[in-house]
């Protein structure tokens, strides 16, 4: 994790996610196979005056399971 802060504005933390391998909520099945990358961002309540953000950065990965209906998985 990263931190970028604008004075007086903002402070804003960047992060991504690492793990290799995602697990299919439906059948539990591990997948290394990337689907896309996409980010989240996330705002907390203020501190000190400042409005604070997270940029997370995540990854979906596709379910190899025939039997699974939706084929992605975050």
């Amino acid at each position: 994790m990263s931190r970028r802060c604008i004075p007086e504005a903002e402070v804003v933390f960047t992060a991504t996610v690492r793990g290799e391998v995602g697990v299919c909520p439906a059948c539990s099945k591990p997948s290394v196979r990337v689907h896309s990358r996409y980010r989240r961002t996330l705002t907390d309540a203020p501190v000190a005056g400042r409005l604070i953000r997270i940029l997370l950065r995540v990854r979906r990965f596709f379910c190899g399971n025939p039997r699974v209906p939706a084929q992605d998985v975050r």
